[in-house]
Protein backbone atom coordinates (compact mmCIF):
# COMPACT_ATOMS: atom_id res chain seq x y z
CA UNK A 1 0.00 0.00 0.00
CA UNK A 2 1.03 3.47 -0.87
CA UNK A 3 0.41 6.47 1.21
CA UNK A 4 0.78 10.26 0.90
CA UNK A 5 0.45 12.62 3.78
CA UNK A 6 -1.24 16.60 3.38
CA UNK A 7 -2.81 18.96 5.49
CA UNK A 8 -6.42 19.83 5.40
CA UNK A 9 -6.37 24.00 5.98
CA UNK A 10 -10.60 23.43 6.27
CA UNK A 11 -10.93 20.89 8.59
CA UNK A 12 -7.89 21.45 10.49
CA UNK A 13 -6.30 17.83 10.15
CA UNK A 14 -3.69 15.18 8.58
CA UNK A 15 -5.14 13.71 5.80
CA UNK A 16 -3.34 10.10 4.91
CA UNK A 17 -4.28 9.17 1.43
CA UNK A 18 -3.55 5.40 0.72
CA UNK A 19 -3.96 3.23 -2.59
CA UNK A 20 -3.50 -0.64 -2.93
CA UNK A 21 -3.77 -3.75 -1.12
CA UNK A 22 -2.64 -3.04 2.81
CA UNK A 23 0.15 -4.94 4.81
CA UNK A 24 0.52 -4.88 8.19
CA UNK A 25 3.97 -3.02 7.51
CA UNK A 26 2.61 -0.55 5.24
CA UNK A 27 0.57 0.68 8.26
CA UNK A 28 3.00 0.91 10.61
CA UNK A 29 4.65 2.93 8.02
CA UNK A 30 2.32 5.23 7.67
CA UNK A 31 1.52 5.74 11.30
CA UNK A 32 5.36 6.20 11.66
CA UNK A 33 5.60 8.55 8.90
CA UNK A 34 2.44 10.53 10.24
CA UNK A 35 3.25 11.08 14.21
CA UNK A 36 6.94 12.30 12.45
CA UNK A 37 5.49 14.76 10.38
CA UNK A 38 6.04 18.14 11.06
CA UNK A 39 2.29 19.22 11.01
CA UNK A 40 1.62 16.22 13.78
CA UNK A 41 1.17 17.30 17.69
CA UNK A 42 -0.21 15.00 19.84
CA UNK A 43 -4.27 15.08 19.62
CA UNK A 44 -4.07 15.93 16.14
CA UNK A 45 -7.23 14.83 13.94
CA UNK A 46 -6.88 12.10 11.31
CA UNK A 47 -8.68 11.65 8.48
CA UNK A 48 -7.08 8.08 6.92
CA UNK A 49 -8.67 7.69 3.18
CA UNK A 50 -8.52 3.81 2.22
CA UNK A 51 -11.26 4.39 -0.49
CA UNK A 52 -8.38 3.62 -3.65
CA UNK A 53 -7.00 0.76 -1.07
CA UNK A 54 -7.78 -2.53 0.20
CA UNK A 55 -7.56 -3.76 3.80
CA UNK A 56 -9.07 -7.18 3.66
CA UNK A 57 -5.29 -8.33 2.63
CA UNK A 58 -5.03 -7.92 6.40
CA UNK A 59 -4.97 -10.81 8.21
CA UNK A 60 -6.96 -11.09 12.01
CA UNK A 61 -3.78 -11.93 12.87
CA UNK A 62 -2.49 -8.66 11.80
CA UNK A 63 -5.01 -6.62 12.94
CA UNK A 64 -4.56 -7.35 15.91
CA UNK A 65 -1.18 -6.62 15.58
CA UNK A 66 -2.31 -3.18 14.71
CA UNK A 67 -4.15 -2.83 17.60
CA UNK A 68 -1.19 -3.41 20.10
CA UNK A 69 1.16 -0.87 18.29
CA UNK A 70 -1.86 1.92 18.58
CA UNK A 71 -2.92 0.87 22.13
CA UNK A 72 1.30 1.57 23.37
CA UNK A 73 1.12 4.83 21.35
CA UNK A 74 -2.00 6.44 22.55
CA UNK A 75 -0.51 9.27 24.73
CA UNK A 76 1.69 10.33 21.75
CA UNK A 77 -1.58 10.12 19.44
CA UNK A 78 -3.91 11.55 22.10
CA UNK A 79 -7.46 12.59 22.24
CA UNK A 80 -8.05 14.02 18.75
CA UNK A 81 -10.55 11.97 15.96
CA UNK A 82 -9.54 9.75 13.75
CA UNK A 83 -11.71 9.31 10.77
CA UNK A 84 -11.39 6.17 8.26
CA UNK A 85 -13.03 6.88 4.81
CA UNK A 86 -13.59 3.43 2.98
CA UNK A 87 -15.60 2.34 -0.50
CA UNK A 88 -15.72 -1.00 0.46
CA UNK A 89 -18.03 -3.02 2.99
CA UNK A 90 -15.10 -5.50 3.51
CA UNK A 91 -12.79 -2.36 4.50
CA UNK A 92 -15.91 -1.33 6.72
CA UNK A 93 -15.89 -4.50 8.28
CA UNK A 94 -11.76 -4.44 8.74
CA UNK A 95 -12.14 -1.09 10.64
CA UNK A 96 -14.49 -2.14 12.81
CA UNK A 97 -13.03 -5.09 13.77
CA UNK A 98 -9.87 -2.86 14.80
CA UNK A 99 -11.56 -0.78 16.15
CA UNK A 100 -13.53 -2.76 18.18
CA UNK A 101 -9.96 -4.11 19.41
CA UNK A 102 -8.89 -0.96 20.62
CA UNK A 103 -11.90 1.07 21.26
CA UNK A 104 -11.50 1.04 25.37
CA UNK A 105 -8.08 0.97 25.59
CA UNK A 106 -7.28 4.49 23.24
CA UNK A 107 -7.94 8.37 24.43
CA UNK A 108 -8.73 9.51 20.61
CA UNK A 109 -12.83 9.46 19.18
CA UNK A 110 -12.99 7.08 16.08
CA UNK A 111 -15.40 6.22 13.01
CA UNK A 112 -15.62 5.19 9.99
CA UNK A 113 -17.40 6.22 7.08
CA UNK A 114 -17.86 5.92 3.22
CA UNK A 115 -18.06 9.88 2.45
CA UNK A 116 -14.86 11.77 2.58
CA UNK A 117 -17.19 15.05 3.14
CA UNK A 118 -19.07 13.19 6.06
CA UNK A 119 -15.64 12.44 7.68
CA UNK A 120 -14.18 15.84 7.38
CA UNK A 121 -17.55 17.53 8.74
CA UNK A 122 -16.85 15.00 11.75
CA UNK A 123 -13.63 15.56 12.27
CA UNK A 124 -13.89 19.78 12.22
CA UNK A 125 -16.39 19.68 15.04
Amino acid sequence: MQHSLSFDEDSNCLVISTTGPATVRDILAMVDEAMKDSRWRTGTNVIVDYRLSELDTLSGEGTHALANVIKKLKEEIGGGRVAHVVSRAVDYGMIRMWENLVVNEVLFEFRVFYSIDDAKKWVAR
